[in-house]
């Protein structure tokens, strides 16, 4: 199972016992929501959620079997339309039944998962932003409750955090690709230390280290840099085709931009038209364990104009070793890149 699902299912868990145990704020039906969507994503959320609660119920020592009415909860699970993911989940607590100690491990568990519809789960609002992250290599789509979808990039992190004023996403590292639904009422907004505002629109971002790339597939967003003042003073409009590249005290130049070239990673690719050979480098490593190196100035410099396959750099060595004056040494950890005449 992905490691990142384990550690959401963790998450979520940590919350819902938190506010059963008395410490939550006001009830929040958006929070209880959140939370159902989550769990109906996928068959791998819900026994996620499944083995967390388990886990919980062996550390804590907690005998729950004597007060469970395990009859009518299945009962409900089979028979509520709003749970049918949960339905196969009620065959198999069945079958656990005679296997006495496994049988308590999912029953706590088909407790909590039952009890999410109830009122008495209290859940803070400071909790309520789930968070989605991919391992290097990995990529992963993501679909909201409002329809929105994102595309998440390697090594990337986002939090999302809905309202009913607003729809925002935190772009804690990495790269994305947002396809927003369309909503007037409610702005999507994605912060990766600038502000990218857009209503119903495609378009990407990529948070580096000292800046954030912008992207437009189709519609227009606009920009707020880091440094700008609220209410919109200072955006700038960036419409289908156009990159901007935004930091901090730097005027932000939109310009002409591939966009199937920015945007082909999407697809496990990599395109480069006259790019510097460290750049191409330096996206190879994005989803690669064994670092390439690139050692000079002028091989630095190096133009490359090519398609690669994001997780396959043995074209792009097997190319580079064909040049003239150019040394390629592989060890296990690494590939060295550097001048033949050195």
């Amino acid at each position: 199972m992905n490691q990142q699902i384990q550690e959401e299912a963790c998450d979520w868990f940590v919350r819902m016992r938190d506010a059963q145990g008395g410490t939550g704020g006001a009830a929040d039906a958006a929070a209880q929501s959140a939370l159902l969507s989550w769990l109906r994503r996928s068959p791998d959320h819900v026994a996620a959620y499944l083995d967390v609660a388990a886990i919980w119920r062996e550390a804590a020592h907690v005998d729950v079997d004597a007060h469970l009415d395990m009859a009518t909860r299945l009962a409900a699970a089979r028979n509520d339309d709003d749970i049918t993911e949960l339905r196969p989940l009620a065959s198999h607590l069945v079958s656990a039944r005679s296997t006495g100690r496994a049988y308590g491990r999912l029953a706590i568990a088909a407790t909590v998962l039952l009890a999410l519809g109830a009122a008495w789960f209290l859940v803070p609002a400071q909790w309520t932003a789930p968070r989605y992250a991919t391992q290097l290599g990995e990529l992963r789509s993501i679909k909201l409750d409002d329809g929105s979808t994102i595309e998440l990039n390697s090594s990337s992190r986002i939090r999302v955090a809905y309202t009913e004023r607003e729809r925002r996403i935190e772009l804690l590292e990495g790269q994305a690709l947002f396809r927003a639904a369309k909503d007037p009422g409610r702005p999507f907004i994605v912060d990766a230390g600038a502000s990218v505002r857009a209503v119903g629109t495609v378009f990407d971002v990529y948070r580096r280290s000292k800046d954030a790339v912008v992207t437009v597939v189709e519609g227009s967003v606009a920009i707020l840099p880091p440094d700008a003042a609220g209410g919109g003073e200072g955006a700038t409009l960036l419409t289908a085709g156009k990159q901007a590249i935004v930091e901090r005290s730097a005027p932000i130049q939109p310009k002409p931009v591939n966009v199937s070239a920015a945007t082909a990673w999407t697809q496990r690719q990599l395109m480069f038209e006259f790019t510097p050979l460290a750049e191409v480098v330096g996206e190879f490593n994005r989803y690669n364990a064994r670092k390439l190196q690139v050692e000079g100035e002028a091989l630095r410099a190096f133009k490359v104009s090519a398609i690669f396959v994001s997780t396959d750099p043995a074209v792009l060595v097997k190319f580079l070793r064909e040049l003239p004056a150019v040394e390629v040494v592989e060890t296990d950890a690494s590939i060295l890149i550097r001048s033949g005449n050195d």
